[in-house]
């Protein structure tokens, strides 16, 4: 693969998913770097790289060979991917979703530090924290030391193994050894433009703001009766935070676990309220009472970040929410032309 001879070469794996694409067009605008996303395509679409300068290659983290491909000659590898869903999907399958997880991750680190790669980002999830501190609305938030026991997932219980395998790989250390500089990131409620809007599988912001913008056409309704809380963090915060990690790996050999998140926490029916207002169409919130969440109250204790980095997220709530309906209701309002005109 061609290589800029004057930039550091960065291998986002699952590039081309809503986060992966994300970051991939800030490193790449950022001069210096000659970004390469690595996707299977199994989830994310080649579309949503719009940057020429980008490379895109093909292939699959369960497969060490092509591992080694994707990472010869980088610099830094931000490691994204992963097999994902709903809750559904994740309490249906646990055996497959922690295996082939595994699979991939454990494929990942050996060819990254086969290829000799300097830095390393793992991309973990609040999801290894223990269920029992997910059950309320006025739940805590959740401390990086809070994890340890028993996740509500497996995809949870896989994260937290792998973030346990990497500090054994920094563990093992020694003088003149080609093991990169690791930091773990617990993303969070990460949202913005791009995301996917599907109404069965989307994750809640771009599914409400896809009801509304084709309200009445669809219902607006929520999931449960709307006491659940939730925590999101706006997509160009939850980058600074990774480029602040990777400035903080030119002198660290091990930073994190970090919370990437909010510390601000709403409830689902102040979230669906205030895109009914954004949406300027006079409708109201229809509950499912019926359907209980698994999780109700989920945020993030942000002070290990602050301390550390000095990072904290600025885009507020109603910031980026404007920004996502408004991309939603483009995208919405795009399908809805390319319909008439087939």
């Amino acid at each position: 693969m061609s290589q800029e001879p004057d930039k550091k070469k960065m291998v986002i794996t699952g590039g081309c998913g809503f986060i992966g694409s994300n970051m991939a067009h800030h490193f790449a605008k950022s001069g210096e770097w000659d970004v390469f996303v690595f996707d299977d395509l199994s989830r994310g679409r080649k579309e949503n790289i719009k940057d020429n300068s980008i490379t895109i290659v093909e292939g699959s983290g369960e497969r060490l060979e092509e591992c080694l491909y994707a990472f010869e000659g980088a610099d830094t590898v931000i490691h994204l991917a992963a097999k994902v869903g709903g809750i559904g999907y994740y309490e249906e399958k646990p055996f497959s979703v922690c295996l082939e997880n595994t699979l991939i991750d454990t494929s990942v680190i050996l060819g990254m530090i086969m290829a000799g790669v300097n830095k390393f980002i793992y991309a973990s999830t609040t999801h290894v924290y223990p269920h029992e501190l997910q059950t309320s609305p006025d739940s805590p938030p959740l401390k990086e030391s809070d994890a340890g026991s028993d996740p509500l997932l497996s995809y949870g219980l896989e994260k937290l193994y792998i973030e346990k395998l990497l500090s054994l790989v920094e563990a093992e250390r020694t003088d003149g050894d080609a093991v990169p500089n690791i930091g773990i990131a617990r993303y969070c409620g990460i949202y913005g433009s791009g995301q996917d809007t599907d109404l069965e599988n989307a994750s809640l912001l771009p599914a409400l703001c896809k009801r509304a913008a084709m309200y009445p056409k669809v219902p607006y309704q929520i999931r449960g009766d709307g006491r659940e809380t939730r925590s999101y963090c706006y997509i160009d915060d939850a980058i600074e935070a990774t480029e602040m990690m990777l400035n903080k790996l030119e002198t660290e050999k091990m930073i994190g676990p970090y919370n990437v998140g909010s510390d601000e926490k709403f409830t689902v029916m102040q979230i669906a309220e205030k895109i009914a207002s954004i949406s300027r169409k006079n409708m109201t919130v229809k509950t499912q009472p019926e359907i209980v969440a698994s999780i109700m109250g989920q945020s993030c204790d942000l002070e290990t970040i602050k301390s550390e980095l000095g990072w904290c997220p600025k885009t507020t709530l109603d910031e980026g929410l404007i920004k996502i309906y408004n991309d939603v209701k483009e995208r919405v309002n795009y399908e809805k032309v390319s319909t008439n005109t087939e």
